[in-house]
């Protein structure tokens, strides 16, 4: 029997869904899928670094893939890294600076995106008092005083400003003529050796054996000289 009033309508009730039967269905968050898309991508890689070969202080042009806006440079050797800005220009280019201060040798510059490493290339940094002889990177040029027995020597690059280092005669010791290299590609150097203990390049030429070169600056010098076999 029917208790509802005069004119009421009946209405069914769908049936009771178990709490442990119910499926809730969610749009998975945009930021979500960013964010797991980013952290399962390639860290950057370095495939090209120009120059190769660089003084501190000069720009590198930087070829890869995967840069962005949070790229940085690890230089790293042995135990040492160095961590260098750089400036992403697009995914596949950027540039960076080599510290001034970055001791000569080799480097592996490896490319650093938040805390995520890729794989990188060798970079070797070169000083002019680390430059060996005949390896053309500069030129030099050497003026002498004769009044303070000075000795300027000027390293000249073709592609940054050239740079002058003065040794006064206090800093002079002596000077020497050397031939390295096989006997078929002799390269031969005229050095100027400190009272510190250094030795530094003024001259090489692989045709020349300097020899008259080396005689003159003994003599305006007033420096002994050391001569291959002598």
């Amino acid at each position: 029997m029917s208790h509802d009033p005069p004119g009421a309508s009946t209405a069914r009730l769908p049936p009771r869904v178990p709490r442990e039967a119910r499926v809730t269905r969610r749009s998975p968050a945009p930021w979500l899928s960013v964010a797991v898309l980013a952290a399962c991508g390639s860290p950057p890689a370095v495939t090209a670094i120009s120059p190769d070969t660089a003084r501190p202080g000069a720009r590198l042009a930087i070829t890869g893939t995967g840069f962005d806006e949070d790229l940085g440079l690890v230089l790293r050797a042995g135990d040492t890294e160095v961590v260098v800005p750089a400036s992403a220009l697009g995914t596949t280019e950027a540039i960076a600076d080599v510290p001034a201060d970055l001791p000569p040798g080799t480097w592996q510059a490896v490319p650093r995106d938040g805390g995520r490493e890729g794989v990188g290339v060798p970079l070797t940094v070169w000083t002019p008092a680390t430059e060996p002889p005949c390896a053309k990177r500069h030129a030099l040029r050497v003026e002498t005083t004769r009044t303070r027995r000075a000795v300027a020597v000027h390293h000249v690059f073709a592609d940054a400003p050239a740079e002058r280092a003065l040794y006064e005669a206090s800093a002079l010791a002596s000077l020497s003529r050397t031939t390295e290299g096989p006997p078929d590609a002799p390269c031969h150097a005229l050095w100027l050796h400190t009272t510190a203990g250094e030795r530094v390049l003024l001259a090489d030429d692989p045709d020349r054996d300097l020899a008259a070169e080396a005689a003159h600056l003994a003599r305006v010098l007033d420096l002994p000289l050391t001569t291959p076999g002598g």
